[in-house]
C-alpha cells in the first residue's frame, strides 16, 4: 500500500464515479485505469478501412437510412419472388 495526495476536486470526481457508496478509491482508480488500456489496438487494415470511410463521407459517397431500407426491401421482394 502507498499513500497519494489528491485535490478535493479529484476526490469529488472519484466519489461521483463510485459504483456503490462503499467502493474503495483503489477499486475506482483500478477500474478507470483498466478501461483506459486498449487491449485490442486497431490493425493497419482497420485504420485503412476507417480512412477510406472518412474519404467516402467527405466526398459525399453516403446513403441515407431510408435509401438502405428501400434497397433491403427490394432485395427481400426479389427473394420472395424466387421462392414462390
Amino acid at each position: 500500500m502507498t499513500t497519494i495526495t489528491l485535490s478535493m476536486e479529484v476526490k469529488d470526481l472519484l466519489d461521483f464515479l463510485k459504483v456503490h457508496k462503499k467502493e474503495s478509491y483503489n477499486d475506482v482508480v483500478k477500474r478507470l485505469a483498466e478501461r483506459a488500456i486498449d487491449f485490442e489496438p486497431l490493425s493497419e487494415e482497420d485504420i485503412q478501412a476507417i480512412e477510406e470511410g472518412l474519404r467516402d463521407y467527405a466526398n459525399g459517397n453516403t446513403y441515407t437510412f431510408e435509401e438502405i431500407e428501400a434497397e433491403i426491401e427490394e432485395e427481400k421482394q426479389k427473394v420472395e419472388e424466387c421462392i414462390q
